[in-house]
C-alpha cells in the first residue's frame, strides 16, 4: 500500500525542521565551547548552556513527535492491510492453500473472482509484453528437478527435511 501523496512533502518539511533544529544546537554546542576556551564570564556561559538544553529538549520532543506519528501510521497500514486482507478471503478470491490443515506459507487457492482477476492481469500481461512488444511467453515447470537443487547448493537441506518426514511417517508420528 503506497503512503498518501500529501504525506511526503509533510514529512520532507519535518526533517528540514529537524535538520534546521539539529543545525541549531549544533552552533549552540559550539558557542558554548567557544565561551569556555575564551574564558568568559560564568554568568554568560551558563546562559549559553541553558540555551542549549531548551534547544536539544524541543528538538528531542519534535523527534518523538514525529516517531510517534510514524507509528499511528504504521498502525493505520497494517490495520487496513488485515482487514483487506480478511474481505478479500471471505469474498473467496483468495485462500491460503491447505488452510484447513494450517496452511503453507506463500501458498494460495483462488476463489472465481480471484480466477478472474488473475487471467485479466494476465490477458493485460500477453496484450502488453508479447502483442505489442513482440516479446515471447515462457511458461516454467512448477517442480524442481534434482539437478538444480545440487547445483544450488540446497539439495542436502531439501534431502534432510524429507529422510526426516519419511521417518515420522514410518513411525507413525
Amino acid at each position: 500500500l503506497a503512503r498518501p501523496r500529501h504525506v511526503i512533502p509533510t514529512l520532507s518539511r519535518a526533517m528540514n525542521a529537524l535538520e534546521e533544529k539539529q543545525e541549531a544546537v549544533n552552533q549552540a554546542g559550539a558557542q558554548v565551547r567557544a565561551l569556555k576556551a575564551q574564558g568568559a564570564a560564568q554568568d554568560e556561559i551558563t546562559a549559553a548552556i541553558d540555551a542549549l538544553k531548551q534547544l536539544k529538549v524541543s528538538l528531542e520532543a519534535e523527534l518523538t513527535a514525529l516517531k510517534e506519528a510514524g507509528n499511528v501510521e504504521a498502525k493505520a497500514k497494517e490495520e487496513f492491510r488485515a482487514k483487506l486482507s480478511t474481505l478479500l478471503e471471505g469474498r473467496m478470491f483468495y485462500v491460503p492453500s491447505f488452510k484447513i490443515y494450517g496452511g503453507v506459507a506463500g501458498l494460495y487457492d483462488y476463489g472465481p473472482p480471484g480466477c478472474a482477476v488473475k487471467a485479466n492481469v494476465q490477458q493485460f500481461w500477453r496484450q502488453h509484453f508479447v502483442l505489442e512488444e513482440s516479446m515471447l511467453e515462457l511458461e516454467c515447470p512448477a517442480v524442481t528437478p534434482e539437478a538444480v537443487l545440487r547445483a544450488s547448493g540446497d539439495y542436502k537441506t531439501y534431502y534432510t527435511m524429507l529422510r526426516s518426514f519419511f521417518e515420522r511417517v514410518a513411525s507413525g508420528v
